[in-house]
């Protein structure tokens, strides 16, 4: 018990002191400033300002003056107007990594502090496994209590000091709420992953409750939020670790986080949060597939976080991208000097998230092949979604030929391995000839002309590349 009271006595003083010397700085600041003004007002020969009388100002005195001349209308020569350069990269552009760097031994303060809170909701729904001094509901509520208060304090703070931007606290709201966020997320997966408190319908609807706070806080606290809540709920499950045999569960929760990070980023308009984002989505989903396997878990993230990335960073159900596909990057000359046509940010976040799907649903296919259907349903889906669901998204008009070719390779992986396919391959052909064919090829023929005709009127309708992609359909 003893070691319990000196933990609480360490870890609410690690929060009241931080917040004690918030405001009496803020407080010190601001008579700093009362004496600033004074001073600026005696040195220019007046008085303080709270002690100036005010003067009688003489009334001003009609004053004529001649008329002036009026300037002749000159017009300007016209200007050639100044070439538009190529669209900026955003995210990982170069100084990026210098940036962050700069800004870390700066303000390496608030990492460690914002690592510190985090951890210590982590280590709070663990605190006691070896000893029992806490039951395994104590445990989650303290994590809850603790989120609670933190993101409590962090709002708090951030709406005392409204507008305050260079004190030396400018981070603190950030640090706790996003510290709070982590510790949320922690105990509801403690209680459903650990302790098997709570089924998985009310560890779900917690997780999205945790999850539509996370957007809001931020849309109205900084960048440092962002980074904590989002990377911290990433690595949440893997620091709470546990014994649970549906764990693959949780490649539904890291599609909620990268849709997070998505959402936040669609009025942030940050870039990075998006981009950064995705791939530790991306990152956890295969870590955790690695771990704990069933791919047809892993194909449904892959499908739900191709999705969001389409939709979110538009706010748009029907993808409407214009601006040039990922296939056309270029080199273009400005003033001189050599540069990069890029497609949209938007357009490089849904292409990239579609291409990273793809490659994992083929990913997950090739590490448990009897999932095939799985897969090749999977692939079919992304290929009527990028001919039908994008046919106006012209910059998204090159997808389809990236999940053509991933169907392509499914299908050749499974007859070399002598699975379905072969074996409906091999049957077709020693077949009677008033015998039907097997079930497995009238389904991959039936899906093979679907595909043809949907690109045949992908192409009469002026999609990317017309003429190819007739010659697919033809093929």
């Amino acid at each position: 018990m003893g070691y319990a009271l000196l933990a609480a006595a360490i870890l609410g003083v690690s929060i009241v002191l931080p917040v004690y010397l918030f405001f009496s700085q803020q407080g010190l600041k601001r008579k700093v400033e009362g004496l600033e003004r004074e001073l600026r007002s005696l040195s220019s020969g007046g008085v303080a300002p709270e002690r100036a009388e005010p003067e009688r100002a003489a009334p001003p005195m009609p004053e004529t003056r001649p008329p002036r001349p009026r300037p002749e209308r000159v017009t300007p020569p016209p200007q050639k107007a100044a070439p538009k350069g190529p669209p900026k990269a955003f995210v990982f552009k170069e100084g990026f990594g210098a940036q962050i760097s700069a800004w870390l031994q700066k303000n390496w303060f608030y990492a460690v502090a914002a690592a510190s809170f985090a951890l210590a909701g982590v280590f709070l729904v663990q605190y006691g496994v070896e000893n029992g001094l806490l039951t395994p509901a104590m445990r989650v509520m303290g994590a809850m209590v603790l989120g609670a208060v933190l993101i409590g304090g962090g709002e708090y703070i951030r709406r005392k000091s409204a507008g305050d931007e260079a004190g030396s606290f400018k981070f603190l709201p950030s640090v706790l709420s996003g510290a709070g966020l982590v510790s949320l997320f922690a105990g509801v997966l403690a209680a459903r992953l650990m302790y098997d408190l709570v089924g998985p319908q009310v560890a779900f609807a917690g997780l999205a409750a945790i999850g539509l706070l996370a957007i809001v806080l931020g849309w109205f606290y900084g960048p440092l939020l962002a980074i904590i809540g989002v990377f911290g709920a990433l690595a949440t499950p893997f620091l709470v670790g546990g014994e649970s045999e549906t764990a693959y569960v949780l490649q539904l929760y890291f599609a909620g986080i990268a849709a997070v990070a998505l959402a936040i980023d669609s009025v942030k308009r940050w870039a990075w949060l998006s981009a950064l984002g995705l791939i530790g989505a991306y990152v956890a989903a295969v870590l955790l597939f690695l771990g704990a396997g069933n791919a047809g878990f892993v194909i449904l993230f892959a499908l739900l976080v191709a999705a969001a990335a389409v939709i979110l960073p538009e706010r748009r159900l029907v993808p409407r991208d214009g601006g040039p596909m990922l296939s056309q990057v270029s080199t273009v000359q400005v003033e001189g000097q050599e540069g990069m046509t890029l497609p949209e940010f938007p357009t490089r976040v849904a292409g990239g998230a579609f291409i990273a799907s793809v490659l994992l649903v083929g990913f997950a296919y090739a590490l448990e092949a009897p999932d095939f259907w799985q897969a090749l349903g999977a692939l079919a889906l992304m290929v009527l979604a990028a001919i039908v669901w994008m046919r106006h998204a012209k910059a998204l008009g090159d997808l389809v030929f990236v999940a053509l070719l991933m169907v392509l390779g499914v299908v050749a992986l499974e007859a070399v391995d002598g699975r379905a396919a072969y074996d409906a391959w091999i049957g077709a052909m020693v077949r009677d000839q008033l015998d039907f064919p097997p079930p497995t090829m009238l389904v991959l023929l039936g899906g093979a002309i679907v595909a043809s005709l949907l690109l045949a009127w992908r192409s009469w309708k002026g999609g990317a590349y017309p003429r190819f992609t007739a010659g697919v359909a033809a093929g």
